[in-house]
């Protein structure tokens, strides 16, 4: 890893840690941000940045005792890493091209699959205690998750253009630069 690599990795690392840790802003965070911006702009290899910011606060959050539940390793935790997974994958793969369209799409897409698969897990995986194991059981869950949905899309809708923005102007004046030659 190259050391302008090695600082953009830790300080999006930092960035997801820390934004879990503040009181304000809730579910307010860069995470599928840092994963849109990791699964376009980098290698197959650096996909380990989302990941280990999450993965990091959700140890310290359990450490701290944040969580109601032994949340780390039960059968929620995995199912929402592997929702991550999915969507990293889906990205890497299908819409990694720089392009404000794609950019846009990925902003989308990011918390609308994890809401729709984040849900169904909390469904799933609740052993019928909040919502039982009814169309309508699934329907009330993903009613109840539409605050965190909106949440979701709105900061990842702030986020995005944040930490898409110094590449983006780096390549327009890259271009221009190169035009005016």
């Amino acid at each position: 890893m190259s050391k302008n690599n090695y600082i953009i990795a830790n300080i999006l690392i930092s960035l997801v840690i820390a934004s879990r840790f503040i009181p304000e802003v809730g579910h307010y965070t860069p995470v599928f941000a840092v994963f849109i911006l990791t699964a376009m702009a980098f290698k197959k290899k650096y996909m380990f940045i989302p990941f280990a910011g999450i993965f990091a606060s959700d140890v310290l959050l359990e450490y701290l005792n944040y969580y109601e539940f032994s949340y780390l390793f039960s059968s929620l935790f995995i199912l929402n890493y592997l929702s991550y997974l999915l969507i990293y994958i889906f990205i890497f793969k299908f819409n990694r091209k720089e392009s404000v369209l794609s950019i846009a799409s990925n902003t989308l897409l990011a918390p609308t699959i994890f809401y729709l698969l984040s849900n169904f897990t909390v469904w799933a995986t609740a052993g019928g205690l909040f919502y039982p194991y009814t169309i309508s059981g699934l329907i009330h869950c993903y009613e109840m998750g539409l605050p965190f949905y909106k949440q979701h899309l709105i900061s990842t809708m702030i986020f995005v253009p944040i930490l898409f923005s110094p590449s983006l102007l780096a390549k327009s004046l890259k271009s221009n630069y190169l035009m005016s030659k």
